[in-house]
């Protein structure tokens, strides 16, 4: 094969691929330490590197890279990376991040920390304005092509392709942001403690209504099968707690007897539940969206109420 001719063979890329290299070159170069951690924990680079780890999971769910340093100046600092190509965000992702953060804390491993997204610049999500520090991967490739090594050019290369590989923001269904919208006026209306997010900079055909609180996420949802809807939900679901149903259902047995709810595995989650009548996105029933907000609110002051016995 000649210089100048195309490589033969092509590699995928996904975002566990790119977990790896931030993880290895955080741990492996200091230069790039020096870089992330002006971005991460602000001001100079005062801080001595630990380590840096991959996949790191506790209660609250998974951090994809939890860095561990120590300043002389702050003490020890935990920065948490969730990295993104093109998936869209978990429910509560961010919310999940902190309460992880500050579970660590609690439990002696930091005194601070801060938490960012790395993504391509493009690549946006309904959680994606809530981090507070944004590395790009475009800021990684303009890093990494200020150095010559064999190295740098190589992982240069991975992270353009990742950066092909991002698609353009879904466009809005508008009569999905209708009906969106209209639960959100009805909400603004009649349920203000529930804080019902203004959905305007919402993107894709999501009809799914999400109001996030710091520990926990109501959802109000509706079913498809085979294109057709067939039921609707309001659940309020504890990230994470998927494999403690039992245990949470024995916990909150007295809290739970005589109520409606019942509790449910919802993916690596478990969710508090109550059944409210079907609608039909994007058809507006207002009186059927009023009951699933009413048991929205239900829901949150029965669980403020358990929850602190």
């Amino acid at each position: 094969m000649g210089k100048d001719d195309k490589p033969v063979f092509h590699q995928t890329l996904c975002e566990a691929d790119i977990d790896w290299l931030f993880c290895v070159e955080l741990n492996a170069c200091k230069d790039f330490r020096t870089w992330v951690g002006a971005q991460l924990f602000s001001g100079p680079p005062d801080f001595e590197h630990r380590q840096a780890w991959r996949s790191v999971s506790n209660a609250q769910g998974e951090s994809d890279l939890v860095w561990l340093v120590n300043s002389p100046s702050q003490g020890p600092l935990m920065g948490f990376i969730e990295n993104k190509i093109n998936a869209p965000a978990q429910p509560e992702q961010y919310q999940r991040y902190v309460a992880r953060a500050d579970q660590y804390l609690e439990d002696g491993y930091a005194r601070a920390y801060q938490i960012a997204l790395l993504a391509p610049e493009k690549y946006t999500s309904t959680e994606s304005d809530a981090y507070p520090v944004k590395i790009t991967y475009e800021s990684v490739v303009r890093w990494l092509a200020s150095r010559t090594d064999e190295r740098s050019v190589y992982l240069k290369s991975l992270y353009e392709n990742a950066v092909n590989k991002t698609k353009a923001p879904l466009e809005q269904d508008s009569e999905i942001a209708a009906w969106r919208y209209q639960v959100w006026e009805l909400g603004q209306a009649e349920f203000p403690a529930l804080g019902i997010r203004d959905p305007s900079d919402e993107r894709g055909t999501d009809y799914w209504v999400f109001i996030y609180f710091p520990k926990y996420t109501l959802i109000y949802k509706t079913y498809r099968k085979q294109g057709k809807y067939t039921s609707s939900v309001v659940d309020l679901q504890l990230s994470g707690r998927g494999d403690d149903v039992e245990k949470l259902q024995a916990e909150y047995a007295q809290a739970l007897a005589g109520e409606k709810i019942s509790l449910e595995k919802t993916g690596k989650s478990a969710s508090f539940r109550l059944q409210v009548p079907l609608v039909k996105p994007p058809l507006f029933d207002k009186e059927r969206v009023r009951e699933a907000l009413t048991a929205a609110q239900y829901l949150k002051t029965w669980w403020d109420q358990a929850s602190n016995f």
